[in-house]
């Protein structure tokens, strides 16, 4: 994915859903990929009054999606199973991701005021998350 093609993405999904939070203020968040940060990107932010976050390089124990990718990687991949084709690995994922229930994403958000205060008091090192 390059930078207009993110622009794109918030274009079409970012914008509607910060508009639904009309007269609240709303600050995103996203990591330090190269599309999220360039020039073009920020400009983009910038124009459609977008304020950002400024978030740590290779934060992942500030980023609860990254519980979900282990997950599902565990989920897919359990008891060793291989895929003998792309279209049954897909299929796999597919089914993982439906499996996927409200009380662990929820589980994993409300885990954040922790993870941040630990992470500030290790200096902003790796915590076990």
């Amino acid at each position: 994915m390059n930078s207009q093609e993110y622009q794109n993405v918030l274009q079409d999904n970012l914008l509607p859903f910060i508009n639904s939070f009309e007269g609240n203020e709303v600050i995103f968040q996203q990591d330090n990929a190269s599309v999220h940060v360039s020039r073009s990107t920020k400009a983009w932010l910038e124009a459609n009054s977008i304020a950002t976050l400024e978030w740590p390089a290779c934060s992942p124990d500030l980023n609860p999606i990254e519980n979900v990718w282990g997950w599902l990687v565990r989920q897919i991949y359990s008891q060793d199973k291989e895929y003998s084709s792309r279209n049954e690995l897909k299929e796999a994922i597919e089914r993982a991701w439906h499996e996927l229930i409200p009380q662990m994403l929820s589980k994993y958000i409300h885990s954040m005021p922790n993870r941040i205060f630990e992470v500030i008091k290790k200096g902003g090192n790796t915590i076990d998350y």
